[in-house]
């Protein structure tokens, strides 16, 4: 009797566990998805120049341009039909709510052309 007594308050146990991390689970994706903030940007797209991106590193896929007033170097963003990227660069006609996304070829670029997107800055940079 005691020994059953004691499996039913361990297994008790280890439910209230698997509750609880459920629930900080939860609101933890719950937190991370409501604190990002989305905005709409307008897309434009650029290639290899040979020189540097504004912090210094030669650009790549995945990395954007942006205004630093807008959205601070080093975040992180989820760009509608482009993928996760980082803001690593600036441009001179990249102001206000623009962006410029790498690509590796100048023909998809061309490709891409100019574009309203949603982007969603997941974490916020410097």
């Amino acid at each position: 009797m005691e020994k059953r007594r004691e499996e039913k308050e361990s297994g008790g146990y280890k439910d209230l566990m698997r509750y609880l991390f459920t629930l900080i689970l939860f609101f933890f994706l719950i937190s991370t998805y409501c604190l990002s903030k989305e905005i709409v940007v307008e897309a434009t797209a650029y290639t290899h120049t040979g020189n540097p991106c504004a912090t210094g590193i030669y650009p790549y896929k995945g990395v954007i341009a942006v205004d630093p007033n807008v959205i601070p170097l080093y975040s992180e963003v989820y760009v509608e039909g482009y993928g996760y990227a980082i803001a690593l660069d600036t441009g001179r006609l990249i102001k206000g709510y623009k962006i410029d996304l790498f690509f590796n070829t100048y023909d998809e670029c061309i490709k891409f052309g100019v574009r309203k997107l949603k982007i969603k800055i997941l974490k916020k940079g410097k």
